[in-house]
């Protein structure tokens, strides 16, 4: 029989056994829990020399009274460790080491290179972890190294003691990514240089940022060696610190030698340490023999000009080379004088050293008087072997069209009598909308009279846009005593802009008052007139007879 006293001990025991069997899973004896450590860097994306923190959380930690470490690993090459700050909690401190990391250490299967050095590492003794199942570690700065290009700091278990954690065994990996590298690329000030004194083209290599301290080395495939030019151009080349440019030329050769063709100096961006290969990667340079005259072309763009819509159109004289050392002197023929157009050509034409064309222009003028085409030609004429040949086309034109509108005039009414309120209002028309800035239309007004008043004054103008203008004959409230009438006569004048019409004059009759209708006289048929007949002739004989008895 068991006493209560035997039976109290035994469901301690129980309790202990119980105890002992939590302790051993939460410790990770019997089997580890969800619990992590993560990390965060700031900035995410850094650039050589700059300073970076390390910001490391934890997460899933309950209370356990049980000394723990974690330690921090990183790419020595990459990152220089500056100073380490404990969080708020857990209590515990970051302590320094230089000790190497070798492949697998911890246990836990990692392979790891002796270039990460396990630098920093967070020792919390036999305190207890906070209580909260989150909390901040700490942080931990560091300085990109001047040979950074991008690296990871790993976070990993302590490798002394019972692995007493479930923080996983692989690395946490923090990233820092540098920005890409600057590209560099090449170009040429002229792509074509002729074989005379003078001709030179500058290369330009042009760096996407600016070069850090001690610039960019930039190696180079320079021009290959040639009698036909000489070059600065040497590998490597050196973009200086804070600059983003450097230069070196190509220069040609002179020489009077026919037929010697042409030759090309090329130069190429290659790869090389902090820099990639822009776009383009190579620049070409073209030296041609300037001992045959080059052939001269003309054409002209546009081809059509309206002095309605006025512009310019464009001559281009182009040369099939660049032009030597002073310039291509081309003669030609300008286009004829014109009331439709004016013109800046003027022979000779001269196309600049090292470049292949020249322009000159022709303008629509202010529309004419008469509806008209102009066509402006130009034709290169001269040329000699050592000059220029004259080459296909030798001559463009621009047709320039003279579209101006007709302008007639009108008065409605044509007669006023003298008396108030009479008013004729003349119109003038234009058979198309006025340009802008309106048109003006010089006409001859109404002579003055003391029959009407009017508000016709020349020139009247035509608002830009529309297509009538008017005024006013207003006759006098009385007529003259002079009697009569006067007839006010509006009449066009040639102007610039427009075209006279048909109706070119318009008036108006002031004073004549048309005479008043007579009043019929009603007619009588045949019984009615017999009828007034025995009527008056017994009026008649009825007299008669009075007069007899007396």
């Amino acid at each position: 029989m068991i006493s209560l006293r035997s039976l109290g001990s035994q469901i301690n025991a129980l309790k202990a056994l119980a105890i002992a069997a939590m302790a051993l899973s939460v410790f990770g004896f019997g089997g580890a829990q969800a619990q992590t450590v993560t990390g965060t860097a700031t900035p995410a994306s850094t650039t050589p020399s700059q300073p970076v923190t390390v910001s490391l959380a934890y997460s899933g930690f309950t209370v356990q009274n049980i000394g723990y470490q974690f330690r921090v690993y990183f790419d020595s090459t990459q990152l220089t460790f500056v100073s380490a700050t404990n969080g708020a909690a857990p209590v515990g401190a970051y302590q320094g080491d230089s000790g190497a990391l070798a492949d697998g250490a911890n246990g836990d299967g990692v392979a790891a290179t002796n270039s990460y050095v396990e630098l920093v590492w967070a020792d919390f003794g036999n305190s207890a972890w906070p209580t909260a199942a989150a909390g901040t570690l700490g942080t931990v700065s560091f300085t990109t190294t001047a040979a950074f290009a991008g690296t990871s700091v790993s976070l990993r278990e302590s490798a002394s003691g019972a692995r007493v954690r479930g923080v996983p065994g692989t690395a946490v990996p923090i990233g820092f990514t540098a920005p890409p590298a600057p590209t560099v690329s090449v170009a040429a000030s002229l792509a074509a240089l002729n074989d005379s004194a003078g001709n030179v083209s500058t290369l330009t290599f042009t760096a996407s940022a600016a070069a850090p301290a001690g610039g960019f080395s930039v190696a180079i495939t320079p021009p290959a060696a040639s009698g036909r030019y000489t070059t600065s151009c040497a590998s490597p080349i050196t973009i200086a610190a804070g600059q983003t440019q450097a230069t070196c030329s190509v220069t040609a050769t002179p020489n009077t030698v026919p037929g010697d063709g042409s030759v090309t100096a090329t130069t190429t961006v290659l790869a090389g340490t902090g820099y990639a290969v822009g776009s383009p990667p190579s620049a070409s340079v073209s030296i041609n023999d300037d001992d045959v005259a080059p052939s001269v072309s003309v054409a002209a763009t546009p081809p059509t000009l309206s002095n309605g819509t006025g512009g310019s159109s464009t001559y281009t004289f182009t040369a099939s080379a660049v032009a030597p050392v002073g310039g291509l002197s081309v003669t030609f023929t300008p286009p004829a004088a014109s009331a439709l157009y004016t013109t800046t050509c003027v022979s000779p034409i001269v196309i600049a050293a090292t470049t292949t064309t020249r322009t000159c222009t022709v303008t629509a003028v202010t529309p004419a008087t008469t509806n008209a085409t102009a066509t402006a030609t130009v034709t290169i004429t001269g040329g000699s072997a050592a000059t220029y040949s004259i080459g296909t086309p030798s001559a463009a034109s621009v047709v320039v069209t003279s579209a101006v509108p007709t302008v007639t005039v009108s008065a409605s009414p044509t007669s006023l009598a003298n008396a108030a309120g009479n008013v004729s209002t003349v119109t003038f028309t234009a058979s198309s909308a006025a340009p802008a800035g309106g048109l003006s239309v010089p006409f001859t007004p109404p002579a003055t009279s003391a029959f009407y008043t009017t508000t016709c004054v020349s020139p009247i103008v035509i608002a830009a846009g529309t297509l009538t203008a008017t005024c006013t004959i207003t006759a006098a409230p009385t007529k003259p005593t002079t009697g009569g009438s006067a007839v006010a006569t509006a009449t066009l004048l040639a102007g610039p802009g427009f075209i006279i019409g048909t109706q070119g004059s318009a008036s108006v009759q002031v004073g004549f008052v048309p005479p008043e209708p007579l009043v019929a006289v009603p007619t009588m048929s045949a019984v009615s007139l017999g009828l007034m007949s025995l009527l008056i002739f017994g009026f008649v004989a009825f007299g008669q007879r009075r007069r007899a008895n007396k």
